[in-house]
């Protein structure tokens, strides 16, 4: 794992530290690394599903999946938000202490040791929006090792454009 001191503040990122490395993104692509990236996506009223956006080998491109992440699936569902990291921090302001909205723990199984970069979601009565980036020893000794993003549309939402 990459030393804690090449992290803008302790982590798990707050609020204002994330907002922070987002706007100085570049700065972290020669960080070397293993991280996994989840984006919670709505289901239905107030339910999301975590899913796995990709494995990354700089905090850089780590935090760039979620964006990536969204761009695929906004093309079944538009509306989501392009950059749901951004939108989440911009809009949880206040929240920093809600363990819910910024959980110390993934709420995804990872399969080997990790910690947390940053993780955000949105709580009542919006559920169903969320982000992570968890660094890990090894993307090879995670539960994620081989696994594509899973970027394919919930089963909830088909038909949901004719409702």
């Amino acid at each position: 794992m990459i030393p804690a001191t090449a992290y803008p503040a302790p982590l798990p990122l707050g609020r204002n530290a994330a907002l922070e490395l987002l706007t100085r993104v570049d700065v972290f692509d020669a960080t070397g690394g293993e991280f996994l990236t989840f984006v919670q996506i709505p289901v239905e009223e107030r339910v999301g599903e975590w899913r796995f956006a990709g494995a990354s080998r700089s905090l850089a491109q780590a935090v760039r999946r979620v964006e990536e992440f969204a761009g695929e699936l906004r093309r079944v569902a538009p509306g989501l938000p392009a950059d749901p990291l951004r939108e989440l921090l911009d809009n949880t302001a206040g929240c920093e202490s809600d363990g819910f909205v910024y959980p110390r723990e993934l709420p995804v199984a990872v399969g080997c040791p990790h910690r947390i970069v940053v993780c955000v979601q949105y709580g009542a009565p919006y559920e169903g929006l969320g982000a992570g980036v968890v660094e890990v020893e090894s993307v090879a000794a995670s539960s994620f090792a081989g696994v594509e993003p899973q970027t394919d549309p919930p089963e909830e939402w088909e038909g949901a454009e004719s409702q």
